[in-house]
């Protein structure tokens, strides 16, 4: 177990490291669109995503894949609230950088399920969002399908509980949020909402709480 003292110069690393990248990321998606005037709240949101990474995740080389995760998810949601567009690109490399790193966590630690649950929760997750997509009719965006294996992919490498966990919460936080809107005439039952921010929020909610938390939220899965 890490002493206090290196654990606090670990999250204090794992912040700056974060501030940098958030500070980057306008630069990132300047393609799809411009945040040049909010570089600072984005910079503070990813230091703190990759401060508490450092709680959750202690393996090195799997910490790199989730502060990649984190990264991508900053930069969907950015685009998202502004295109309503999930950009394949950045999907797609996230998880092809993301991927490897965790696969060579797994294969140094000598842990045969996690890869497994990777494989199983990308597919899983890839599956379930095809048949909501054709279900809703357009209701659910293609960029949203494409999403999903990659957030399935790391929350299946945490557990099969995170996966049903994580995506059961972004359906919660979006229905809600909806609702809210709707009450508060912010908008109607036509009214397209962006769903990338809310998956996202789920999955990095989710790999941030205890494992008892999680195991209430999927049914004890």
């Amino acid at each position: 177990m890490k002493s206090p003292g290196l654990l606090m110069s670990e999250i204090i690393l794992g912040c700056l490291m974060g501030a940098l990248c958030g500070w980057h990321v306008p630069r990132l998606i300047q393609p799809w669109c411009q945040w040049h005037s909010r570089r600072i709240p984005i910079a503070v949101i990813t230091a703190a995503l990759f401060g508490l990474m450092v709680v959750r995740i202690t393996d090195f080389w799997a910490y790199l894949a989730f502060c990649v995760l984190c990264t991508g998810l900053i930069a969907l949601t950015l685009i998202d609230l502004r295109t309503h567009r999930l950009p394949r690109e950045i999907s797609y490399a996230t998880l092809g950088l993301g991927g490897p790193l965790l696969m060579v966590s797994a294969f140094i630690s000598g842990d045969r399920e996690r890869p497994l649950g990777l494989l199983l929760g990308a597919g899983g997750a890839l599956a379930v969002m095809m048949v909501l997509y054709i279900v809703s009719r357009g209701g659910l965006g293609d960029g949203d399908v494409r999403l999903s294996p990659l957030l399935g992919a790391y929350l299946g490498w945490i557990s099969p509980s995170a996966v049903v966990s994580g995506f059961l919460l972004s359906f919660i936080l979006g229905a809600v949020v909806g609702v809210l809107l709707m009450i508060f005439d912010s908008a109607n039952r036509k009214t397209a909402l962006p769903f990338g921010p809310f998956l996202a929020v789920g999955t990095l909610v989710t790999i941030v709480l205890p494992p008892s938390t999680l195991s209430l939220l999927s049914g004890g899965l």
